[in-house]
């Protein structure tokens, strides 16, 4: 009988520290995971923000654009792409332009180094030998 009691009481203390054990994990888990889902929620309205506001510079961009556009939509496609040559261009170390106006621009190296600090300038001939074989392949 008296076995028995003490089994009682042993289960009364187990059962105890299992409530105790789960009310510490709840007291730790929840307030971890509701800092947790309020650093992605801030995340996301911070992207949010980031390509609304992205969005809108590209919509003034173009819009500025526009006029430019609307007196010479050809000589203003000349000048984006000249514009995106310079910009990339540098970056390449060999550009090969064959008799029939193909156009195979090949990078040997990853060294982007010396082009983005601005030390390099790109040839308007080898700009319009692009723009050239661009034209021939839009003619075919």
């Amino acid at each position: 009988m008296i076995s028995a009691f003490d089994n009682v009481i042993t289960a009364r203390e187990e059962k105890a520290a299992k409530i105790s054990q789960g009310e510490r994990y709840v007291k730790r888990v929840v307030p971890e995971a509701r800092g947790q889902a309020k650093r992605m929620l801030e995340a996301g309205k911070a992207y949010k923000s980031q390509v609304i506001h992205n969005a809108q510079a590209d919509v003034a961009r173009f819009l500025a654009l526009l006029p430019e556009y609307q007196k010479d939509g050809e000589l203003m496609e000349k000048r984006l792409f000249y514009q995106a040559m310079e910009k990339i261009l540098p970056r390449l170390n060999k550009v090969f332009v064959t008799n029939n106006k193909q156009v195979l621009l090949l990078n040997m190296t990853n060294n982007t180094k010396k082009a983005s600090a601005g030390g390099t300038h790109v040839n308007p001939a080898i700009v319009n030998s692009v723009l050239n074989a661009r034209e021939g392949a839009n003619e075919r």
